[in-house]
């Protein structure tokens, strides 16, 4: 027996080397843009194996806001002030500093700046 066989169920190690296919012709091409893209869809899978591989695990949620959301330098700004409410002034602080990043951003492509389009936020099974 194949060891990939006990940790990819069928067509899951197919998939992981067709992304990592994808990511290093990406670069290859200095596309960044779809290796990063690619790179994503590899961790969402690789997080979908681990899962499965450990039933047994209660996964910490997260979730992201990225730069490109049109709300995200707002909501950034509610965490920080209650960074502020509960005495954490330090993270505050480099709250308030990623704030300024995404603002920064957001002024230099504002092109890429979009209002979240999607019908739900998706929520892990």
């Amino acid at each position: 027996m194949d060891p990939n066989d006990r940790v990819f169920a069928p067509g899951e190690r197919e998939t992981f080397d067709f992304r990592l296919r994808e990511v290093d012709e990406s670069l290859a091409a200095g596309d960044q843009e779809n290796a990063a893209h690619a790179l994503r869809l590899l961790v969402t899978h690789a997080e979908r194996v681990i899962r499965r591989l450990s039933p047994d695990e209660d996964p910490m949620p997260v979730f992201v806001i990225k730069g490109k959301d049109r709300l995200a330098p707002g909501v950034v700004n509610a965490y920080r002030s209650l960074c502020t409410l509960n005495g954490l002034d330090e993270q505050a602080t480099q709250v308030d500093l990623a704030r300024q990043e995404i603002i920064d951003w957001q002024q230099r492509h504002p092109d890429l700046v979009k209002t979240p389009d999607h019908p739900h936020v998706p929520v892990r099974p």
